[in-house]
């Protein structure tokens, strides 16, 4: 199922490289559904600078510009998707690492790895950022950001409110990073039932 831009002029979400070919800035992600939100929009409306930007949502490839058309990276995750099938992701565990505080999964770990793992195995391999070029990926959920004097703080009083998560994962997004880095929702890709 695919959805067009909400309100966005190219102008508005892209550059045009030399040769008249627009770039985007875009990520693949998953938007889980969770029945009730509002501890997580407590925590992120404190803690993360993102809230108003962009849904809760697990980074599968990171921020990356690039030449491709709409229809290349759509084609790229549905290819980078088959042989996945929908699955149960649960969030319980609320983490320090680095500068964020992260929900990581007790369940659904290992689809979210190999959709990461396939993504960046093909046309997207240029755009694995250079830190996990050396460090394992850990699937997360990011919930706020922190600093190492207030990690400590902030860690508490997320894992005061959040408590267990769970969602059925059936669709990988891709998005548009359009003006003001609001998340557009470009395509929507279906895993196998």
């Amino acid at each position: 199922m695919e959805e067009e831009p909400e309100d966005s002029s190219a102008e508005n979400v892209s550059q045009t490289v030399s040769d008249g070919k627009e770039m985007f800035m875009r990520s693949v992600l998953i938007f889980p559904h969770f029945a009730d939100t509002a501890a997580i929009d407590h925590v992120r409306r404190m803690f993360d600078p993102a809230y108003t930007k962009i849904e809760p949502h697990i980074t599968l490839v990171f921020p990356f510009s690039s030449i491709y058309t709409a229809d290349e990276i759509r084609n790229a995750v549905v290819s980078c998707a088959a042989g996945i099938s929908r699955f149960k992701l649960t969030l319980r565990k609320t983490v320090v690492k680095d500068s964020f505080l992260f929900m990581i999964p007790s369940e659904g770990r290992d689809s979210v790895t190999a959709l990461f793992k396939n993504l960046h195995a093909g046309l997207f391999k240029p755009f694995l950022p250079s830190v996990l070029e050396q460090e394992e990926f850990i699937p997360h959920m990011t919930v706020g950001t922190c600093t190492p004097e207030n990690a400590q703080e902030r860690l508490a009083a997320a894992r005061s409110l959040l408590s267990e998560y769970t969602a059925l994962i059936d669709t990988v997004s891709v998005e548009i990073i359009g003006p003001d880095s609001k998340a557009i929702i470009e395509s929507e890709i279906l895993l196998m039932p």
